[in-house]
């Protein structure tokens, strides 16, 4: 039962993520040798800010999920209590060796992913008056896309280019491991 509700939370997030439309191109911000474009989601400007890596290619490629892939396919991406502790331990690990204060804030984490796990892309949604700063977001992504591989049946996406998945990081969380 609970991975059921944490799939349609997940899935909720990532249909949300979508239908958002970018009010325009605000700014692009550097860390690191990483450029990200911010782009304002809806008028408000309160609302959530996406950062993209502008190296980013996938992102004005759609999502293509073949109809032989099940929409219970995306159950088997295991984001559960185990894999997100995985995760937020790498990401601690990294704010500490470039002892780096770990902020409270929570960001959805947009990836896309080939069929065995490895990340190829990330985007962030934080809201606009997020205490994340750029350098926390470029350290998240780069411990991602080189140290993290999301469990999931490969068999169940075949056909498909990439795999894309939206899930929640609570760094409120990660800070206190």
């Amino acid at each position: 039962m609970k991975k059921i509700l944490i799939f349609i939370i997940c899935m909720f997030a990532q249909h949300a993520f979508c239908q958002g439309k970018l009010k325009k191109l605000e700014e692009k911000v550097s860390s690191d040798g990483v450029s990200y474009k911010v782009s304002q989601l809806s008028s408000n400007p309160s609302g959530r800010k996406m950062y993209s890596n502008t190296s980013n290619k996938l992102d004005n490629d759609l999502a293509v999920i073949p109809e032989d892939v099940s929409r219970n396919a995306f159950s088997t991406i295991d984001m559960g209590k185990d894999e997100s502790k995985r995760r937020d331990g790498l990401i601690k690990k990294s704010f500490e060796l470039k002892s780096r204060p770990i902020p409270d804030d929570t960001v959805i984490v947009n990836y896309k992913m080939t069929r065995q796990g490895k990340i190829l892309e990330l985007n962030f949604l934080i809201k606009s008056n997020s205490k994340i700063s750029v350098d926390d977001i470029a350290l998240i992504e780069k411990t991602l896309k080189n140290d993290y591989i999301i469990k999931l049946d490969s068999k169940q996406f075949k056909g498909m280019k990439y795999i894309w998945y939206s899930a929640p990081l609570a760094l409120s969380g990660v800070k206190n491991l």
